[in-house]
């Protein structure tokens, strides 16, 4: 049965705690968040390293979470807030302001390649140094080494209906909350894609996988970006299959905003044969859709992950 969590209990809310922003920001090798810039090319958000963390390794275990929260916080938005501020992220950069020993291997799984700083960086690097001034800490004008990766609706035909799609999503401009009440943002994927494109959508496993083919990009070396409130009816689309084709029980975590109006991704808590599990959906749709793909890496349908968390035996 669809029900939704109550008691405030959000398993993820630490996963955007580090976006919270302070006067002060303690001292890491890493920045804690990512920063929110704009130039003149563009928005986007820029990551900070400080010093050498220890290594590679190290390095990418710092980033991991940094960049999917500060990804996941945007994919969060209500269509009230997504109306209000329409800003899109076009790109993300790394600023290193100290050499990293095989730097790549710690940055190659999120796309960044090296870049050139140049006037497209002035105001990244005008808000890195205030950064660095609230910390305490001084540093050269430009980072030892920079890296960016783009973040990208899909090609042609499909981001053109990817694009209609989120506006008639985004049209209504309220404060939806997801999860409240269950399935509701599926229901509006649903009619959208129905009016906007012609296009029937069931819940079910199937229908998943035409829905990823329509939404989700095959593209190398890019963020392949999906809108928000698409995002969040395709997370909300597989808590219904779940519940409804796969016969689990499946509670909705609700994504209110918090004091400082960050939203904790989609959660739902699902009871499965060896027991309840929480299952981060918004997460792992983020790692499965979204992420960059590498040369040689085939990523099987997300109907394929969907049927292996919730019919799990």
């Amino acid at each position: 049965m669809a029900q939704a969590l109550m008691d405030g209990d959000r398993p993820l809310n630490s996963l955007i705690a580090g976006l919270h922003r302070a006067g002060s920001v303690p001292r890491a090798p890493v920045h804690p968040r990512a920063l929110d810039i704009d130039e003149a090319t563009g928005s986007g958000l820029v990551l900070v390293c400080w010093e050498d963390p220890g290594g590679a390794a190290a390095l990418h275990r710092a980033l991991k979470p940094r960049v999917e929260a500060a990804l996941l916080a945007g994919l969060c938005r209500s269509p009230q807030e997504l109306k209000e501020s329409p800003r899109r992220p076009a790109w993300l950069r790394l600023a290193c302001f100290e050499p990293v020993e095989d730097v790549e291997a710690a940055v190659r799984a999120f796309g960044l390649a090296r870049a050139e700083v140049g006037p497209s960086w002035r105001h990244t690097l005008a808000h890195v140094r205030g950064e660095a001034s609230k910390s305490d800490r001084e540093v050269p004008d430009e980072p030892a080494e920079a890296f960016e990766v783009a973040i990208e609706m899909p090609e042609g035909k499909r981001g053109v209906e990817l694009a209609r799609l989120e506006a008639a999503l985004e049209a209504e401009g309220i404060d939806r909350v997801w999860g409240a009440p269950p399935g509701a943002s599926f229901m509006r994927l649903r009619q959208a894609a129905q009016q906007e494109l012609g296009l029937g959508i069931e819940p079910t496993l199937d229908a998943l996988l035409e829905v990823e083919a329509l939404f989700a990009q095959d593209r190398l070396g890019v963020v392949r970006y999906i809108p928000p409130l698409v995002f969040q009816g395709l997370c909300d689309m597989i808590a219904v299959i779940a519940n409804e084709e796969l016969g689990r029980p499946v509670q909705w975590a609700e994504t209110h905003p918090d004091e400082q109006g960050l939203r904790a991704p989609p959660v739902v808590r699902a009871k499965l044969d060896d027991g309840v599990v929480y299952i981060p959906l918004g997460q792992h749709v983020l790692r499965w859709c979204m992420m960059p793909l590498l040369p040689g890496e085939s990523v099987p349908p997300l109907a394929d992950w969907a049927l292996d968390q919730f019919a799990r035996r």
